[in-house]
């Protein structure tokens, strides 16, 4: 998001999201916020979930999504060199505490 403003277009800001938001941003800070009605974010930046994680930039990625002016979808930095997977914690805590589904849980890691 190249903004605040960009950002509540998007998602949903409760008051402590909003505190938060003008402490940290632009910056590092991530936060994961319910999706706003409406918002025309693609389900798959989202993984179909109903909140999406929302980043506002410093430097030249402010500048990249300001030009475009539209939200930029992109992994975080991932030094394995593997895609990550869009899975929340909440998920992957609900797939642990029951049998897991095949269409809903990853794979347990073998070791």
């Amino acid at each position: 998001m190249s903004g605040n403003e960009m950002a509540k277009r998007h998602a949903v800001f409760n008051p402590l999201a909003e505190k938060l938001a003008d402490a940290f941003w632009p910056g590092a800070l991530t936060m994961v916020l319910p999706l706003k009605p409406g918002s025309d974010i693609h389900p798959l930046a989202t993984a179909g979930l109903a909140s999406v994680a929302i980043r506002v930039p410093k430097g030249f990625a402010a500048d990249v999504i300001e030009a475009f002016g539209r939200p930029l979808a992109a992994p975080s930095a991932n030094r394995s060199g593997r895609l990550t997977p869009p899975l929340s914690l909440i998920h992957i805590l609900r797939c642990r505490r029951t049998p897991p589904r095949r269409s809903r849980c990853p794979p347990s890691p073998s070791t």
